[in-house]
């Protein structure tokens, strides 16, 4: 893969090395970014300064050498832009570290949910901005990440110049800017509250939805409710499924949570959809059925730890 390298390139930070992280940090060094990656663990740390960073896409395989490697315990302050790729569910033990710590750069989060920039702003003492990213990403080792679906990177208008200088267009990972960040965010949201709690309760890859016709009517039913409290029209299913084509092969982020007994984002997702709901006196009776079903999932799965 060959890029054409950015003018003025900035030094950033990617904090959270999963698929989105390692796949946007990649993505960053070829446009001739200086990246940063911040790890949870010494050794994916360790890892990638030894091998660098890998992406696979269509079966060809590449790799880049990130600029420095850290682990979330030290300090990576020295940057001109944090982007925050950790999941939501980590996002308040992050926050609660930084809070009101001098020096922060701005402050880019790239999470699934919803809610997230508004409990950002109460902590950090910086600017702080959202976007949104529908690429299909999938971490297969510390320091290897497929690029399963081309997709793209989304941020509004209202940001800072640091965040501006991202924006560009490339093979295989276009950076754009919009108007309306919130309603890209809700439209982002509506394809993670069809997708993914579905699919890690039937267990499928992403284009089943599509195809089987039982899933697909349920996959509906979420659209529906998700869309009277988020106030999209509907129009947006043709969004969804254009999404989910898109990714088909892919097994969802709270599938692969699920698979590994892990803790998932539900509570972003449709917890966020329940809790407008809850405010406009709404009832979405399969919403609820859904977000019951996976609490109830990670409830036994927690249980398993404890014994």
């Amino acid at each position: 893969m060959t890029f054409a390298k950015v003018v003025n390139a900035i030094n950033i930070a990617v904090i959270g090395a999963g698929s989105v992280g390692l796949l946007i940090s990649y993505y960053l060094l070829k446009m001739g970014h200086e990246v940063t990656i911040v790890t949870k663990t010494e050794k994916q740390k360790d890892i990638l300064i030894r091998e660098g960073l890998f992406l696979e896409k269509d079966g060809k395989r590449s790799r880049v050498s990130p600029k420095k490697v850290l682990t979330h315990k030290e300090n990576y302050c020295d940057v001109q832009l944090w982007i925050v790729t950790l999941k939501q569910i980590v996002l308040p033990d992050f926050l609660i570290r930084w809070k009101e710590v001098g020096g922060i750069p701005p402050v880019l989060f790239l999470q699934n949910g919803m809610g997230h920039e508004e409990l950002a702003k109460q902590f950090l003492s910086t600017n702080v901005f959202c976007g949104i990213v529908t690429h299909g990403a999938r971490r297969m080792d510390d320091n290897l990440v497929i690029h399963t679906g081309v997709g793209e990177m989304v941020v509004g208008k209202e940001q800072s110049h640091i965040v501006g200088k991202l924006l560009d267009s490339h093979p295989f990972f276009s950076i754009k800017q919009v108007d309306d960040i919130q309603y890209e965010m809700k439209r982002k949201l509506v394809v993670n509250l069809v997708v993914n709690p579905l699919t890690a309760i039937y267990r499928i890859k992403n284009g089943k939805l599509l195809t089987n016709s039982f899933f697909y009517q349920n996959a509906r039913k979420m659209f529906e409710e998700g869309i009277t409290v988020l106030h999209l029209s509907q129009e947006e299913w043709n969004y969804v499924k254009e999404i989910v084509e898109k990714t088909r092969g892919n097994y969802s982020s709270m599938y692969q949570d699920m698979k590994k007994r892990r803790n998932t984002e539900i509570h972003s997702i449709t917890g966020y959809v329940l809790d407008l709901a809850k405010k406009e006196n709404r009832e979405l009776p399969f919403i609820t059925f859904v977000h019951q079903s996976i609490v109830g999932l990670e409830r036994e799965y927690e249980s398993e730890w404890c014994q």
